[in-house]
This record gives C-alpha cells, sequence and structure tokens, in this order.
C-alpha cells in the first residue's frame, strides 16, 4: 500500500496532519464535513483580511518567493525614461454591463437568485452521482434534483449551525439541544451515502491530457451560468483563492504565508465590488512553452474581454512587464504591484534608497511605469495608464489609491480535492454572486440572512410544507371509547423493574393517550 505524504505540510502542521490518507468511511465523512464547516466560518475573516492595505499585502507576497533579491539584474536603464506620462486613449463602452434583466422577470426570493446560478448544476450532479453510486454501490437509490436540493440546503445550514461532529446534527442529546436539526431534512445514513457518492464527472470519458477532469465540467457549467448572469465593467481584479486540502494531487499548490499552507489555488477573474465573473484551477500544465503560468492564467481568465480597454489590478503573483504588454496590445490596461525581483524592472528602480514618502518612477517606450515609493516598506507598481502623481487628499501615489480603491473586496475566500473544489464553488461563489445581484435588485440583507433563507428553501418537503417535528406529544387515541384504555408504558415500565411484571400489571395506571410519534405510551 502506498501512502502521500507531504514534507512541508509535516513541518507547519506535524504528524497529525500528514498521516497517510486511509481513513475509515466515518473518518472521511467527518474529515469532509470538517473542512466543509471551516471553510464556511471562514467568510467573514476573509472579508476583514481584504481591507488591508497596501502595504501590508505588499508584505504577505513578500514571503511567497524564497527567491534571495541579488543586485545581478541586466542593466536596461537605457530602456527606461524618467519622463512618465499617463496614458489612456480607448474609451470603454459600457452600455451592455451589468445584470442580464431578462433573467431577473419574476426573481423575488433568495432562492430564485441562487438558482440562477445553479441552472444544469442541479442535473449534472444529480446525473453523475447516480452514475458513480450505481457503479460502487449495488443498493445505491437513485437521487432527485429534489433531494439534492435538500441535501445542500443541508449543508449550508451545518455552515450557520456549528456542532463539532457529523452525527451530532442528527443526536437528540440534550447536550445539542434535543432538536437534530440533521433528521428534519433527510436521514443520516442517506445524508452520508450522497455525500460520499457526491460526482460530477464520467469516469469512462477519462481524459489524461485534463489533471482535473473530474471537475472541468462543472468548471465550466459555473462560469457559463456566471456569465449569463452579469456582464462586468470596466475595473476587473485577478482574486487567489486557496481551498484548504490535506494530501497530495497533481493541482495541489503550497503557499508558506498562508493559514492554510496547502490547497487548490483557484483563480477567479472579479469585479470591484466581488462578483466572480470566471475561475479557473491553477495547474503547472497551463503554461505553455513562451508563456509562463502567469500569463496564461490572466489571458485564460480576460478571453472574452479583451480588446475592449478595460483595467485590470493584479497582485504580485500575476504582475510582469511582459504580461503589461502583451495587455496593451490587447486595448486593456493593467495596474498592480510586482516583486524586486520581477524580470525587466529598471536597475535604478532596485537600488535606489528612498525616504519614507519619496517615489521615484521610469516609463518604457511601450507605455508601461513603473513607480516605487516609500512608506513603511518599499512598494514597486506597475501602471499602464497612470503617471506618478501624488494624490492631494493622502500623500500617496495615485496608482496607489486607485490600486487600494479597485482591489477585491474578497467574500469568497474540505473532503476529497473534487467534493472541496464542489463545495466551495456551490456555497461560495454561486452563493455570493446570487447575494450580490439580489442586494443590487431587490433589497440589501447580510449574506447569513441571504444563506438561510435559501436552505430553509430547500429543507422543505417537496409540497411546501416544514418538515415534521421530531419533538413527541400526548394526543388522544383512536377508537371506540372501552377500547382506549391501556397501561402506561412509563408505569409498567418502573414498577416491572422495582417490584415485577406481575405487581406492575396491577399498579400500572390506565391511560387513554398515547405518544404522537408511535404508540408506546400505551401497553395492550
Amino acid at each position: 500500500m502506498s501512502f502521500l505524504f507531504d514534507h512541508n505540510a509535516y513541518l507547519e502542521y506535524g504528524a497529525d496532519f500528514c498521516r497517510p490518507l486511509v481513513m475509515s468511511a466515518e473518518g472521511k465523512l467527518k474529515f469532509l464535513l470538517d473542512r466543509f464547516l471551516i471553510e464556511t466560518g471562514k467568510e467573514a475573516e476573509n472579508s476583514e483580511e481584504s481591507h488591508e492595505s497596501v502595504v501590508l499585502l505588499v508584505d504577505e507576497e513578500s514571503e511567497d518567493s524564497d527567491v534571495e533579491i541579488k543586485n545581478e539584474f541586466e542593466d536596461n536603464d537605457h530602456e527606461w525614461s524618467d519622463n512618465v506620462m499617463s496614458n489612456d486613449p480607448w474609451i470603454f463602452d459600457d452600455s451592455q454591463c451589468g445584470v442580464n434583466k431578462c433573467l431577473l422577470i419574476g426573481c423575488t426570493e433568495p432562492v430564485h437568485f441562487y438558482e440562477l446560478f445553479m441552472t444544469d448544476v442541479w442535473d449534472l450532479v444529480v446525473n453523475e452521482t447516480n452514475k458513480y453510486g450505481q457503479e460502487k454501490d449495488q443498493t445505491w437509490e437513485s437521487t432527485t434534483v429534489e433531494e439534492m436540493k435538500r441535501f445542500i440546503g443541508l449543508c449550508l445550514q451545518m455552515g450557520i449551525v456549528r456542532l463539532p461532529r457529523l452525527r451530532d446534527y442528527w443526536s437528540t442529546s440534550p447536550a445539542f439541544g434535543s432538536n437534530p436539526i440533521g433528521a428534519k431534512v433527510m436521514v443520516r445514513d442517506r445524508f452520508e451515502k450522497l455525500l460520499t457518492y457526491l460526482h460530477f464527472a464520467d469516469n469512462t470519458n477519462y481524459d489524461e491530457e485534463d489533471i482535473i477532469y473530474k471537475a472541468t465540467k462543472l468548471i465550466q457549467t459555473v462560469n457559463r451560468n456566471c456569465k449569463r448572469v452579469f456582464k462586468p465593467g470596466k475595473k476587473l481584479c485577478i482574486n487567489v483563492s486557496l481551498v484548504p486540502l490535506r494530501g497530495k494531487v497533481a493541482y495541489c499548490q503550497y503557499t508558506s504565508h498562508k493559514r492554510y499552507k496547502c490547497g487548490i489555488k483557484v483563480f477567479k477573474l472579479c469585479t470591484t465590488d466581488g462578483y466572480t465573473y470566471r475561475i479557473k484551477v491553477c495547474s503547472d500544465k497551463d503554461a505553455s512553452g513562451t508563456v509562463n503560468i502567469a500569463e496564461a492564467v490572466v489571458f485564460d481568465l480576460m478571453d472574452d474581454l479583451l480588446d475592449e480597454g478595460r483595467h485590470l489590478y493584479t497582485n504580485t503573483r500575476n504582475t510582469s512587464i511582459s504580461l503589461a504588454e502583451r495587455l496593451l496590445h490587447r486595448k486593456t490596461h493593467l495596474i498592480g504591484m510586482c516583486k524586486r525581483n520581477t524580470k525587466g524592472l529598471p536597475k535604478r528602480i532596485i537600488n535606489q534608497n528612498l525616504k519614507a514618502g519619496e517615489t521615484i518612477a521610469y516609463q518604457n517606450k511601450n507605455g508601461v511605469m513603473v513607480l516605487k515609493w516609500k512608506d513603511k516598506e518599499d512598494i514597486i507598481m506597475i501602471s499602464t495608464i497612470h503617471d506618478a502623481a501624488i494624490s492631494t487628499n493622502s500623500s500617496k501615489p495615485k496608482v496607489v489609491e486607485s490600486y487600494n480603491r479597485a482591489k477585491f473586496e474578497g467574500m469568497n475566500d474540505k473532503m476529497t480535492p473534487y467534493i472541496q473544489l464542489f463545495f466551495h464553488l456551490v456555497t461560495q461563489t454561486c452563493l455570493v454572486n446570487a447575494w450580490m445581484t439580489f442586494c443590487d435588485n431587490v433589497q440589501k440583507i447580510t449574506l447569513d440572512d441571504f444563506k438561510i433563507q435559501v436552505y430553509l428553501s430547500y429543507i422543505q418537503n417537496a409540497n411546501g410544507t416544514s418538515m415534521t417535528s421530531t419533538q413527541h406529544f400526548l394526543e388522544g387515541a383512536a377508537g371506540p371509547e372501552p377500547k382506549k384504555w391501556r397501561r402506561c408504558v412509563g408505569c409498567y415500565k418502573r414498577f416491572s423493574k422495582d417490584f415485577g411484571y406481575k405487581s406492575a400489571s396491577k399498579r400500572a395506571k390506565q391511560v387513554s393517550t398515547r405518544n404522537s410519534s408511535s404508540k408506546g405510551s400505551q401497553l395492550d
């Protein structure tokens, strides 16, 4: 038997994190839901982190590179001039931007907006889950779209109502309020089976060239729905989310400065107010021979949005001079931070020592400006639209102010790799997009309130009535009056234990009521 092991994760988390990826079915299910609850719980935390200043972002990104900065840069200063000019020759047409109003006809409730982003996703998941379940389990009972909606609704509810273990959601223990919320939706065995056989790809169509083939169709479906509902405006931003992952897959990434070091790196093309337009999972095979991964990701994400005069804001992972020049050829501006070891930077930018508040800027013949500004640390910005002007309000370069305003305010930032990705897309990306669309077109509510209304719509019976309560109560027994009276079960058991069954049959009270969920309160 072979085991997967991550040495870096072992150093960070210890032996328990990196134990061999062989576990019991119960252990696997517990791990899957634990990761989901952890991720949904970090939405608010990720939102707070997104408001950090450029300086903090630079500090974080600087840890992402293990390359020691050396003074061995190519001397290309003759290609750069200190005569820096702003440049924005293209007029952007925003007449077709925004939400597709035709799709909003009849949409009044949160669940209606959520369904806009789940079109075709339900059918895909149900069909592939049934195929996989029938292949692996002879006792498998086919699921339906209605049942899958209840399953996802219960998962969303678990993100709001936190309990220590998966089975606790079906527990009647007073420790958890004697209110098994899971039992109101479906039995535990069925929930566990759905979670075990959740699938979104046909294994018979395995593509050796596509290392994420199990999630490719799901990603394509979500991207198609996001594109159908909304067309972004002039300013866009590339955001990176790390879906936590235990173990190794071909596209697992290790990031030293994140809370979760190992995970699936998901690149998202977002509007500056947080709407996700397109996603892409990063892998080492994305780059061609002449284009690095960062540039390949940018052009894949932008695809149909180039040549229209948009502004793209990037972080240090994607910002480079070569990318800025390539985007200029496609009528797209780039504004972003870069590292000191970014290829092609002027040597004078790297070597110049600045005092707090000072700036130095150069521009090449293609219109790419590189600016260095000293705050608490050196900040290096690349822009194809700004000059080196300083804002009168904050004493910061205008390019820094523009970057701070436009930087994506992240709301979208755990299961086998594909299940992790599924829950990330369905319970975060699609949900947040639906929430933002609802707030812009109906009324403003919090994300948690929106989520609650969505899952309440899903965890109801098919006829729209609430799930039956699990609380027991006494009700009158049916039948003719002389036959209603029976011995009380509780009294009979107590007297039997203390005095024997003969005495109990005489002492137990005669009652005409019974338990609402069974006939257990009476004894024939």
